[in-house]
């Protein structure tokens, strides 16, 4: 019965339009009132360029349907144009003015510090009071010859992780709720149906939330994962999950079940689990067909056109769910905005399994060398972040990039050359700066002096260290000091 079964369905492998995690169908059970369509990817393009004396040079180009009025017209941009072009823009500044039905929005300028930019990307709940922006900070520290340079920003996620277990079972209420009477009366009385009605509410739920919870730990893990290693990975987790109610993932041989194999496991247990739960009053065994269509309504899917049987059913329980939702909710808007508020609560504005797909690309140019940062060298002073929706959920996406820069005149004056200006010399330097503030005082009277004579010979009873093995340390410091700014050997 099983294969017979899976032969009359048409499910897709993974829900299109959704890239967070390609979560299997069987976490999507029941959300087939949604009727949500596929959307094209939104693209989120910023060029950054933070200069020396700290003012910020940065060009974006985002929807305009996500753009305000506001924002585009802010007297602080020097450019803004509205454009088609979306794809492969290597320069936004080089973007065409579009005539027609513009669909993006481009603008660029140089502030006085990144503060003063614009606030271009914001996006605010339709169901609650919370938002999504991108913040940022930048700290600027001298060290005399050599500048270090902290920059930040971030994209904030709105979920709250203590609510995603009462949002979830609030959600699977109703859906329930909807899924009792619909069953009940689209099949009539001649199916008794409360079986498959308590499973729903007692281990289906519990399964569900599992299965979120799963998903959320993964996404969590793996923002910088591929599709494929975060699919993978969650397979991983899902699997005893799903195993220890009669559901495996994995064939025998242990390789991952994909595309059919997948479909024929879900729907085998699917049919299994109606067969077990819902039975005919007279006695006789369930029908394939009343498997089938309820199962291709619960999951949001068609019959073929030459399944009759099934398409009375499925029409018949679809007939029942509409008029559930009329006496439940006044109205199938009413209903969509029940599910969508917890549905954001569980997945906020970027984790939804079936959502809005956004691409997203940071380009940041720093003054300097990069030290350190969390995406991908382009080149010594450039950093890329390239990310989708999904990387922000459910925690937000960091992007963090440090550079050091030699100060080429006080090096020249105090030295006579540039000895600092590679990234191990540097690093060096600013480290023994950090841990010993002192040797910063006794740098700042070299530069006024214009001589390192305070720091080759170190006056400690100026320093105010009363502790012996403190002012070993510092003295050993000092030596350390002398030795990165004025190698062997130096004129």
């Amino acid at each position: 019965m099983a294969d017979d079964f899976a032969t009359h369905s048409n499910t897709p492998a993974s829900i299109s339009g959704s890239r967070m995690s390609h979560i299997p169908r069987l976490a999507l059970v029941g959300l087939a009132f949604l009727g949500v369509a596929g959307c094209t990817t939104q693209v989120y393009q910023c060029e950054t360029t933070l200069h020396s004396d700290g003012t910020v040079t940065r060009a974006v180009l985002q929807p305009l349907s996500e753009t305000s009025e506001e924002i585009q017209h802010h007297k602080d941009w020097e450019v803004t144009r509205l454009t088609d072009d979306s794809v492969d823009v290597v320069n936004i500044r080089d973007v065409t003015v579009s005539d027609e039905d513009p669909s993006y929005f481009a603008a660029w300028g140089r502030f006085r510090s990144i503060d003063q930019v614009p606030e271009h990307f914001y996006k605010q709940s339709e169901h609650s009071s919370k938002s999504s922006r991108l913040s940022h900070a930048y700290n600027r520290s001298d060290f005399l010859l050599v500048t270090e340079h902290d920059w930040s920003e971030s994209i904030n996620e709105i979920v709250t992780l203590s609510d995603v277990h009462p949002a979830s079972r609030e959600l699977a209420e109703i859906l329930i709720d909807i899924v009792e009477p619909a069953l009940a009366n689209g099949l009539g009385d001649s199916y008794e149906t409360h079986g498959l009605v308590r499973w729903l509410r007692g281990d289906g739920t519990d399964w569900a939330i599992a299965i979120i919870d799963s998903v959320i730990q993964v996404a969590a893990a793996s923002p910088s994962m591929s599709d494929t290693a975060r699919e993978s990975m969650l397979v991983e987790i899902l699997d005893p999950i799903c195993s220890m109610r009669g559901l495996s993932l994995t064939a025998p041989n242990g390789e991952r079940l994909i595309d059919s194999d997948l479909n024929e496991a879900i729907e085998s247990f699917a049919a299994k689990t109606i067969r077990e739960n819902v039975r005919r009053v007279d006695g006789q065994p369930l029908e394939d067909t009343t498997i089938q269509a309820i199962f291709l309504w619960m999951t949001g899917q068609t019959p073929q056109s030459e399944e009759q049987e099934s398409q009375e059913l499925f029409k018949s329980l679809k007939a029942a769910a509409e008029e559930a939702i009329e006496q439940q909710f006044s109205s199938s808007d009413a209903f969509q905005s029940a599910i969508d508020r917890r549905m954001e609560r569980i997945f906020g504005l970027y984790g939804q399994p079936i959502g809005q797909p956004m691409d997203f690309r940071f380009q940041m140019t720093m003054p300097g060398l990069i030290v350190e940062t969390n995406g991908r060298l382009a080149s010594n002073y450039e950093v890329i972040w390239a990310f989708d929706e999904g990387a922000i959920f459910p925690f937000g996406y960091a992007m963090r990039c440090k550079s050091l820069e030699f100060n080429r005149e006080t090096q020249q004056r105090l030295l006579g050359r540039v000895a600092l200006n590679d990234r191990r010399s540097m690093e060096q330097f600013v480290a023994l700066l950090r841990d010993e503030p002192k040797l910063l005082d006794v740098l700042q009277q070299c530069i006024e002096e214009e001589s390192l004579e305070k720091l080759q010979e170190i006056d400690v009873t100026t320093l105010g260290i009363e502790d012996d093995e403190r002012l070993a340390t510092f003295l050993q410091d000092a030596q350390k000091l002398r030795k990165i700014i004025q190698p062997a050997g130096a004129p």
